[in-house]
């Protein structure tokens, strides 16, 4: 099972980072190929395009996808979001490190996906690609960084 972790600091409370992170119209923003989610109670309806950052298996008929995420918060600092299909585990943790300065940690788990067996025998031709590594979760962090600067003038 690949673990891909990243930390980095942003330059905003962690409030402010909470309120930006914990819904779900603001996904799209700082998760790689997602293109917006919808929120049911604590599931949100991601759509997105068929790259790096949702899953590489094709969905049949096109290149973009709909995904179920569960979605735990613990308000003001603890995300864990579970992609029902791609079978990605993220948990992001917030610590305010500043008054304007917060560190983000985010991990990345790739567990059980729920694909059919033609997208199984699609991922097993092609395992190392449907991994993700520390330079995704750094991109993950990185765009998530330029969508929070509110204390960048502090």
């Amino acid at each position: 099972m690949a673990v891909a972790t990243a930390q980095k600091e942003l330059l905003a409370p962690r409030d402010d980072v909470w309120a930006f992170v914990s819904q779900a119209g603001r996904l799209s923003d700082w998760w790689p190929g997602i293109f917006g989610a919808q929120e049911t109670g604590d599931t949100w309806t991601i759509e997105g395009e068929e790259r790096s950052g949702l899953s590489n298996v094709a969905d049949r008929g096109g290149d973009e996808r709909q995904e179920p995420v569960h979605v735990e918060k613990s308000a003001p600092g603890q995300l864990r979001l579970r992609f029902e299909r791609s079978g990605y585990d993220v948990g992001l943790s917030l610590q305010a490190s500043a008054p304007n300065r917060t560190t983000a940690t985010l991990s990345v788990t790739v567990v059980d996906p729920h694909e059919t067996a033609a997208e199984r025998v699609e991922e097993l031709v092609g395992i190392a690609l449907h991994r993700p590594d520390n330079a995704f979760a750094e991109s993950v962090l990185d765009r998530l960084y330029d969508a929070c600067q509110t204390g960048a003038d502090s």
